[in-house]
């Protein structure tokens, strides 16, 4: 038998006494401040957490603490039990830990490249056409209050633009789809595409292309944005990430920022970006434009945005890498 010091408490007050408890295989015999006696199979030995006391549970409430952890361990190893689960046993070994913090690092890093984007494709797909529409009306309310004022166009233009939007869309979708005409201010040359269809085009866009067929090789680009639904898919990984980061943090304040923000402020992928410019190749070859018109018309915008004073928020920004994209159109290396 050993005989180890700890803390009684007998359940009923906080109260503690000092004792000694004497550990037997079959009977544990507690003496000092308190003179009772325990059956080993009516008590539970609570797992070793850190450098905390050992805990001690006995049938009637009441708990023993001790910091006799070598003794406690030694005591179970002789009954038979495992002294402690595989992750206790990891923390004092700093490099089994180590690997162990690699390792869920790797998987994290995993989930959240593979994972998610994997997973929210998957359900995008699979959700409700008006999930999408909703979630697109409400984020472009949303951005028209704050980022722009009415267009300046003639009628005229707007009639053209539209008509080179109506030859690029898919015409199984047609119906669902929209363009608007704002004065872009801050944010320029710009073309955004919102969930469920709205696809919003500013008057310096406009004004910036050299031909037509420019500005319909933009929205083109934009149409395989709402094709592939990219909007609702990032809105759906980033909500992930961001649910992910309240479960390791535990702080949930910036959810309340809303998708709609999310969608407004955050760019697209490079992959998200190259899926609609093959898109955008295969639907302007369809029509009989050269692919090359993309590739003039972000060549331009780029020069635009290298003089622009507020570059957060112009096309080039938001649709990052766009001389690369530019020179990937104009060798022919998109899958269109």
């Amino acid at each position: 038998m050993s005989r180890i010091d700890g803390w009684y408490f007998d359940g009923r007050s906080s109260a503690g006494w000092r004792v000694s408890l004497e550990l037997g295989m079959d009977v544990l015999k507690l003496s000092g401040g308190a003179e009772l006696e325990y059956r080993v199979e009516e008590t539970r030995v609570e797992d070793r957490v850190g450098s905390t006391p050992r805990r001690l549970r006995f049938s009637d409430g009441a708990v023993f603490e001790t910091e006799a952890y070598e003794a406690v361990d030694a005591w179970l190893s002789r009954r038979g039990i495992c002294a402690a689960p595989w992750w206790q046993r990891m923390e004092r070994y700093t490099g089994a830990a180590l690997a162990g913090l690699l390792l869920t690092a790797a998987c994290y890093w995993a989930g959240v490249v593979y994972g998610i984007p994997a997973l929210a494709e998957f359900a995008a797909f699979r959700l409700p056409e008006e999930v999408d529409r909703k979630l697109g009306e409400e984020a472009w309310r949303s951005a028209d209050r704050a980022l722009f004022t009415a267009s300046a166009l003639t009628e005229e233009t707007k009639r053209q633009v539209d008509e080179q939007f109506r030859r690029v869309i898919d015409p199984a979708t047609a119906p669902q789809h929209r363009l608007e005409f704002r004065h872009g201010g801050a944010i320029g040359a710009n073309a955004l595409a919102f969930p469920g269809g709205i696809v919003v085009v500013t008057d310096e866009l406009v004004l910036l292309a050299q031909h037509p067929e420019e500005v319909a090789a933009v929205l083109a680009h934009e149409a395989g944005h709402l094709h592939y639904r990219h909007g609702l898919r990032m809105a759906l990984e980033q909500t992930s990430l961001g649910l992910l980061a309240v479960v390791l943090t535990g702080d949930p304040s910036w959810l309340g920022a809303g998708i709609p923000l999310l969608l407004i402020q955050n760019s697209y992928t490079r992959d998200f970006e190259r899926q609609a410019d093959d898109y955008a190749v295969r639907r302007l070859r369809a029509l009989g434009i050269a692919p090359g018109r993309l590739a003039e018309m972000l060549e331009r915008l780029e020069r635009q945005a290298c003089k622009s004073n507020c570059p957060t928020w112009d096309w080039f920004s938001t649709h990052p890498a766009a001389r690369e994209r530019a020179e990937r159109i104009t060798r022919g290396q998109t899958d269109g």
